[in-house]
């Protein structure tokens, strides 16, 4: 088969460019494709060209989504999460077109506080499972619960705790 393989370069006179470090790289239903890099998260339009940065939720203010991105999924009900290096999991709001902060439990309000998520996939339930840092974790967005799964004895060295997948 004729594959070919097409450059998009950020318009150089952009602010929001785009850094050459990509760590994932995902293509939604809308055939946006979307760059986590170590300068955060950035969203092409194919349509127009357009690299843009994405921007995080700040209270009633927005920031621009920084740091790694290593995680980026688009569920089987188009619901587009990342996760926001060291600080936790987000989901893409389409009608403000920002990312916003997926709560923890309040029993756990720390669960991805200074923890690196890896990897996610979304099950035949609908439940994101996480690979991270410190372990495997699983989302269910219906009721907004997030589960820890204990595989093994942790120790105190969080860097001796991580489970990074790759699933294909």
């Amino acid at each position: 088969a004729n594959e070919t393989f097409e450059t998009i370069l950020p318009d150089s006179s952009s602010a929001n460019s785009a850094s050459n470090t990509i760590l994932n790289i995902m293509q939604d239903s809308k055939k946006r494709i979307w760059l986590g890099t170590s300068d955060g998260l950035f969203k092409i339009d194919k349509s127009t060209e357009k690299i843009e940065k994405t921007f995080i939720k700040n209270g009633d203010n927005k920031a621009p989504f920084s740091g790694q991105t290593w995680a980026i999924l688009e569920t089987s009900s188009g619901q587009i999460y990342a996760d926001y290096y060291f600080q936790g999991l987000t989901r893409y709001n389409e009608s403000t077109n920002l990312f916003e902060w997926v709560s923890v439990s309040p029993s756990n309000p720390d669960l991805f506080k200074a923890v690196l998520l890896f990897e996610f996939y979304e099950d035949k339930t609908g439940k994101i499972w996480i690979s991270g840092q410190n372990g495997l974790f699983n989302y269910d967005p219906n009721n907004s619960s997030f589960n820890e799964i204990n595989l093994f004895k942790k120790v105190s060295d969080s860097n001796n705790n991580n489970i990074n997948i790759t699933l294909g």
